[in-house]
């Protein structure tokens, strides 16, 4: 990313929600420790593991252990609201509570773009490819075989370079009132059948799964009873880890809008112990 003459991120890192545990474990591999900010009045904290918690109020609970010895730690009851904020290299990360986001269509983001462009004359900002571009026109068009898209004209702020991002027509978008900027959402489907998680794995040859936040190669899934799957993992450090399902056990695909690239995100499945 871009730095300034003083060290500077030009545009600030923001790693969204769920995202941000699978850095912290990245970054511990790496043999490095991950620091947030949580409240400008305790500092930086260093987090020490964190682990998802399925028997709150809400299924996106995570707790961060910033203490061992006497036992402290941060609970965050739906880390899906919170964007996680870094301004320039090695510093502490910045949690920042989003609260719960709304999320607007194509023909909304039109609205909103027309109203503020020729209406308030006030330019309409897109976060994209961590730099903000100016909001040029939209065009609902057709490609050479007949499929509709949407085509964002963008321009960015600090030169005369443009460029054209073709949507598919059921896209989404988010702000954040933060730097007063707009991105694309990634485009989720959510699975919840057992037959239907499993045939999923099992197709599409998928070896990258994030599990529960910590991203594995997947080695093999099985119904070993009704109702009952069985996924064999691989950690960073060649372990074999043994999981089986919960009732409520989701796997969500995210599919980036930009690159067409997949993440496949497992969670509500319990570890086995085998000997």
């Amino acid at each position: 990313m871009e730095l300034t003459d003083g060290g500077w991120y030009k545009t600030p890192r923001i790693i969204k929600g769920e995202d941000f545990l699978a850095h912290i474990h990245d970054t511990y591999v790496s043999g490095n420790a991950t620091y947030v900010e949580f409240k400008a009045s305790e500092g930086e904290i260093r987090i020490l593991e964190y682990r998802k918690l399925y028997d709150v109020d809400t299924e996106n609970a995570v707790l961060f252990t910033i203490n061992t010895y006497p036992q402290e730690s941060i609970l965050l009851k739906n880390i899906e609201e919170y964007e996680f904020i870094q301004y320039r290299p090695q510093q502490a990360w910045k949690a920042i509570h989003m609260g719960s986001t709304k999320r607007i269509n194509l023909e909304q983001f039109d609205q909103i773009w027309l109203d503020q462009t020729f209406q308030k004359l006030h330019p309409v900002i897109v976060n994209h490819d961590s730099k903000f571009w100016h909001v040029m026109g939209l065009k609902l068009d057709v490609d050479a075989d007949g499929s509709s898209f949407w085509g964002l004209y963008l321009k960015r702020q600090d030169s005369d370079f443009m460029k054209e991002i073709r949507m598919s027509l059921t896209q989404k978008f988010l702000y954040n009132p933060i730097s007063g900027s707009w991105s694309l959402d990634d485009p989720t489907q959510e699975i919840k059948d057992l037959e239907e998680i499993k045939q999923t794995l099992r197709a599409d040859a998928i070896l990258d799964v994030t599990v529960s936040g910590v991203p594995m190669k997947l080695i093999r899934v099985q119904e070993i009873a009704k109702g009952v799957l069985f996924f064999v993992f691989q950690d960073d450090e060649k372990n074999k880890r043994y999981y089986y399902n919960r009732p409520a056990i989701k796997l969500r695909i995210q599919t980036d809008p930009e690159t067409g690239e997949q993440k496949y995100l497992l969670d509500h499945i319990k570890a086995m112990h085998i000997d």
